[in-house]
């Protein structure tokens, strides 16, 4: 069978990395400082420590810090130590227990005098402020009743997110997950549970999770975004952050299908037989043989054959098996005293991403193969 070109299209080199990274990344697609601070919330949470009631981040620029302090709760000049420190403070609330804290150090004079005259040029003006009394701004005091309550509300609600993230980088090319924290629905802040994610098959892949009340949830399916460019086009993002992450598809196609020929060829040292009917069949160099039949994401099974076409294992999408993380499972074994011994899969029916399952489901079958040829 002859191949095309490969796209690159699923080798997304995504920004989301540190919050510092991230803060890089937002302050370069010129977002207002409200939104700024909202997404670092999102992603921060899991810095947050039961000690320390301020989250503090360094601005590259007196430029960068110009942004923070135009939405800013606080707007101030702390000196401590000889050092001054030009903050942006945004206030804990009840659903965020920390203060973020977006600061520029200067301990020369003259590079004090001149951030002063750059933020009086942009119409900003700082008073002064004892560092005990930042303390109480920030309810010190305070802080480690909110940051348990929060913690505990947290860990309940994001759960199962935890639970299929770590399913999905055992089992998948997931290398990455993140969960994007929000009060309430992330788009508008109303109250709900329900739980959305995204994707990102790559090499290093991602994994997003987040909250959605229902209206934005059905509007965010029916669009042709994913769900993470549907929240970042709400939060002004610009086009060049959405096209990293809004390539979105459901029903298999043939460049989809492409994709998982040539990804099964090269990493599961396959010959490609023949892709017909939505069906990619490849033959492993034992002899073993895979067809993988590719519907949609919640339509799809990896079938792994012996090399007399004896069906030995399967993962597939079929909702009919109690399974935590369902209805997506794996049948190690299709043997009669075996076959109905289920457990979750944590595939997402794109076998570019699930490569490392499909491996491990034909290596273990290879050698039980071998193992009984061998009585």
């Amino acid at each position: 069978m002859s191949t095309k070109k490969s796209s690159n299209k699923y080798k997304n080199n995504h920004p989301i990395g540190s919050v510092s990274e991230f803060l890089d990344f937002c302050f370069k697609e010129q977002l207002p400082g409200k939104n700024i601070d909202q997404l670092v919330k999102a992603m921060a949470h899991n810095t947050l420590a039961p000690s320390r009631p301020f989250q503090v981040y360094e601005m590259a620029s007196a430029d960068r810090l110009a942004t923070m302090l135009m939405d800013a709760d606080y707007r101030h000049i702390c000196v401590a130590g000889g050092i001054f420190h030009f903050q942006a403070c945004y206030r804990y609330t009840e659903k965020y227990p920390a203060t973020r804290v977006y600061q520029i150090k200067r301990e020369l004079l003259d590079d004090v005098a001149h951030v002063g005259i750059y933020l009086e040029k942009k119409g900003v003006k700082l008073s002064p402020l004892k560092m005990e009394d930042l303390l109480v701004l920030a309810d010190e005091k305070g802080y480690p009743t909110r940051y348990e309550k929060f913690k505990e509300e947290w860990q309940r609600k994001v759960s199962a997110f935890k639970g299929l993230a770590e399913g999905r980088q055992e089992n998948t090319k997931i290398s990455q997950s993140v969960w994007l924290e929000s009060p309430g629905c992330i788009v508008c802040g109303s109250v709900t549970e329900e739980m959305v994610t995204s994707t990102f098959a790559s090499d290093q892949g991602l994994f997003i999770g987040m909250r959605f009340c229902e209206p934005h949830m059905k509007e965010a399916f029916a669009s042709k975004k994913t769900a993470l460019a549907y929240v970042a086009e709400h939060w002004g993002m610009a086009e060049s952050f959405l096209s990293k992450f809004n390539w979105k598809f459901h029903e298999h196609n043939e460049l989809t299908l492409q994709l998982s020929a040539e990804a099964v060829a090269k990493e599961l040292d396959c010959k490609i037989l023949g892709i017909k009917g939505g069906v990619i069949t490849a033959q492993r160099s034992s002899g073993f043989i895979l067809k993988l039949r590719l519907g949609s994401l919640s339509d799809y099974g990896y079938n792994i054959l012996s090399p007399s076409e004896v069906p030995l294992a399967r993962i597939d999408s079929a909702n009919h098996h109690d399974v935590p993380y369902g209805p997506d499972h794996k049948h190690r074994s299709l043997k009669k005293k075996k076959k109905k011994v289920v457990e979750s899969s944590f595939t997402t029916g794109f076998p570019v991403a699930d490569i490392p399952a499909i491996r491990k489901m034909v290596e273990d079958a290879e050698a039980e193969y071998g193992r009984e040829k061998a009585k």
